[in-house]
């Protein structure tokens, strides 16, 4: 019936595009500035865990022995993060704590759904409907969405994807964090 043609229409988009090209069509419409509920991340962020390194590297395209020493790498990594928000959300600093260091990440700095180019590539943040703090980098490390979000008020979970040609790839490095103490205050 004309209803259940609809309904299916509405679900699945239309019926002679690939299922690439939906995954493509939407990716565009969630990169599009969404200016939802923003959730609070503020906070020191010490890594508990990490899965799926090896099948976001595949959909990259890395190599065997570079996924390898790669997952190595990254398992062994434990550097906690820091999340600064103003005000408002829009504006964020991400910073990672190297040899008791803490520098910025490149190009991590507006949630605005701009794109901002810097010497080594891009970056565009934005919000999504669900609240969490998405980032799109292309740089010479490659392209890659990262998505920042509570799973509850102590926990946050960051997860990384290639971004193909056709949008995020299925597969996502997922790594898990714990609140270290009380969320810091939003900057002014």
């Amino acid at each position: 019936s004309w209803a259940r043609a609809s309904s299916w229409a509405l679900e699945r988009g239309p019926p002679h595009l690939s299922e690439r090209k939906r995954r493509a069509s939407a990716f565009r419409s969630v990169q599009r500035e969404q200016m939802g509920r923003r959730q609070d991340l503020n906070g020191l962020w010490n890594l508990e865990s990490t899965e799926g390194i090896d099948g976001m590297l595949i959909d990259a395209g890395v190599g065997w022995l570079k996924r390898k020493a790669a997952a190595q790498v990254l398992a062994a990594s434990k550097n906690p993060r820091r999340i600064l928000q103003k005000s408002g959300g829009d504006e964020c600093r991400i910073e990672v704590c190297r040899k008791g260091e803490w520098t910025m990440e490149p190009g991590d700095l507006f949630a605005d759904g701009q794109k901002r180019d810097y010497k080594d590539g891009w970056s565009k943040g934005w919000w999504d409907d669900d609240g969490w703090l998405c980032i799109e980098i292309n740089n010479q490390m490659g392209h890659s969405l990262s998505r920042y979000g509570l799973t509850d008020a102590n926990t946050m979970e960051m997860r990384v994807s290639a971004v193909l040609d056709a949008g995020p790839s299925g597969n996502a490095m997922v790594r898990k964090y714990s609140r270290d103490g009380e969320p810091l205050a939003a900057v002014p």
